[in-house]
């Protein structure tokens, strides 16, 4: 009876932190995409009519986009997780869903950037692959900075 309660403590314990851990997880994500829509607002210099129209795409982009990169983390997880018990043919798989993954991301790319073009000016839109190529970095200078010495290992 003793060992059933401390499993199931134990147990509980363990999905708590899990849970924590994974709504810790979304909330950073969250803190992190609206610095970016600040900062890329910033950089565009939106007007108020382009803010109403690009934001929304932006954002609907963004989801989609967010999707596609988890289901890419997914898979490296699975690989993780089995690496040592896949065999040539799973391995495959797996690589030729990752692959899939990317070609989907570029057409994704391809798909809004036709949009964006209806909605911004041809000088913004360079702005914009410019300032999200900029946030990208700053962002890994920041987390370089945080766990500098994972890094350097």
């Amino acid at each position: 009876m003793k060992t059933l309660v401390s499993t199931s403590l134990l147990l509980f314990l363990s999905l708590t932190l899990f849970a924590q851990k994974g709504q810790y997880h979304k909330e950073r994500y969250k803190k992190i995409q609206k610095k970016k829509i600040e900062f890329l607002k910033k950089e565009l210099q939106l007007t108020d009519q382009e803010k109403a129209v690009f934001m929304p795409t932006y954002l609907e982009y963004e989801k989609q986009r967010s999707a596609l990169h988890q289901k890419r983390h997914q898979l490296m997880r699975k690989y993780d997780k089995n690496s040592l018990n896949l065999s040539d043919k799973e391995c495959l798989v797996i690589a030729d869903q990752m692959v899939e993954i990317e070609v989907s991301l570029a057409q994704l790319g391809k798909e809004y950037h036709e949009k964006f073009k209806t909605q911004l000016p041809p000088v913004k839109i360079v702005l914009f692959y410019k300032a999200e190529h900029k946030f990208k970095i700053k962002m890994l200078k920041s987390m370089k900075k945080r766990h500098k010495k994972g890094f350097d290992d």
